[in-house]
């Protein structure tokens, strides 16, 4: 490394650097998470279009997550979808142009994942070096002055 390339920083720094970064990891994480969360639910909302076609079909219900309470028996027509446009916004609209957009949106969507996985790659990277220039600093510093262990 050349006289112009080095940056020196305070061990302190460097500390903060690696909080900073782990923090952001985490966040780039749960954003991961949740936009693969996203990508299930796109992926099921069509799955539930194409199984119930355009007939009337009698099916359970669960109404929550965890499916503590399943109504059974429900009759649907798929004459039309709602399709959520975002932000409490849903259009109405027959199933095939609802499957196109739920398309849409699973492109979109996996195109986040991607981009988000990239900066997490980096910034892991990013962190394992901070964090081994830290190793470094700390096994020196066993060491003691003179070099030698205890």
């Amino acid at each position: 490394m050349t006289e112009q390339n080095r940056v020196e920083v305070s061990v302190d720094q460097l500390v903060a650097q690696a909080e900073q970064l782990r923090d952001y990891i985490n966040r780039l994480q749960n954003m991961v998470r949740e936009l693969t969360d996203s990508l299930i639910s796109i992926e099921s909302s069509k799955e539930a279009i194409g199984l119930l076609g355009s007939g009337g079909r009698e099916l359970l219900l669960a109404t929550d997550r965890k499916g503590y309470v399943i109504l059974e028996g429900v009759t649907v027509s798929l004459g039309k979808v709602l399709v959520n446009l975002g932000m409490n916004y849903y259009v109405e609209v027959d199933p095939k142009t609802g499957v196109e957009m739920l398309n849409k949106e699973e492109e979109s969507v996996k195109t986040n994942i991607q981009t988000l996985q990239e900066e997490l790659s980096k910034s892991v990277s990013a962190y394992n070096e901070i964090a081994a220039i830290l190793n470094q600093i700390q096994q020196a510093e066993r060491q003691g002055p003179s070099g030698e262990g205890e």
